[in-house]
């Protein structure tokens, strides 16, 4: 799978270059993420733009021990967090009929298919801390399962409130070294748009940025947090999507197409 997402990823970048007329949409996640948001994207605009897909990153699952069974609840902050418990996951059935508090609808998506009963936030961290704070009482125990590098302190809002909530690492987002067409890119003044949909994606993807750059950049970021890891520098290239979602991503992106 991830090799002929590689081998699209080479074909697309290689149209998009052929049109230097138009903004080029670079995707940084991993191929596979980067491979379905372009998908979408084409579905949602009605025809291809002109797209490069670079991964920056890719997902390793951290091998620990997940026990579910003393808790309420679990929570999920992303999809990677469900892919990495259905792998770390020793019975083949634990997560039927439990409780998954989900930051948005694909994450409850994939929590669901694993038998989970998923609620989703449908929206960041803070909106995920109040709805589990109105469903659960006080005397709740859940545990957020999530990557290495994670956003907010949602253990601590709950934990303030009443309630015990633990914390477990179960994956992390490792940085893959930029490819010489990944630098090439920002060498011509093209207009070159990138959508960053997680701290972590823009702490790796600034990493990776040439510092002789001619290129016009500018970013489209999923959520105000993910702004915030945005350098100084860059703040006036930056627009916030209007909802943390792939569609309100889209929608923002759209704007430089037209």
């Amino acid at each position: 799978m991830e090799a002929n997402c590689k081998r699209l990823a080479r074909q697309v970048s290689l149209q998009a270059m052929a049109d230097n007329a138009c903004p080029l949409i670079l995707l940084t996640r991993s191929a596979a993420q980067s491979q379905r948001f372009a998908d979408e994207m084409t579905a949602a605009l009605g025809q291809r733009p002109a797209l490069s897909i670079h991964p920056l990153m890719t997902m390793s699952v951290i091998p620990v021990d997940v026990d579910i069974s003393r808790y309420d609840a679990v929570v999920f902050t992303s999809e990677n967090g469900v892919s990495a418990f259905a792998e770390l996951s020793k019975e083949p059935d634990a997560a039927l009929g439990v409780t998954a508090y989900c930051v948005g609808q694909k994450t409850a998506q994939a929590a669901q298919a694993l038998g989970f009963v998923a609620r989703s936030a449908e929206g960041d961290v803070t909106d995920l801390s109040a709805l589990i704070l109105a469903d659960l009482p006080r005397s709740a125990r859940v545990l957020h399962l999530h990557g290495r590098h994670q956003a907010g302190d949602l253990c601590a809002t709950l934990q303030a409130a009443g309630q015990t909530a633990d914390h477990l690492a179960i994956y992390a987002q490792v940085a893959l070294a930029p490819d010489a067409e990944f630098t090439s890119l920002f060498q011509s003044d093209r207009s070159i748009v990138v959508p960053l949909f997680s701290p972590r994606s823009a702490a790796l993807f600034f990493a990776a940025l040439p510092e002789n750059m001619g290129a016009d950049l500018r970013l489209v970021a999923i959520s105000a947090a993910t702004a915030d890891a945005i350098p100084a520098a860059f703040q006036a290239r930056v627009s916030v999507a209007q909802s943390p979602n792939a569609g309100a991503m889209i929608d923002a992106l759209a704007r430089y197409l037209r």
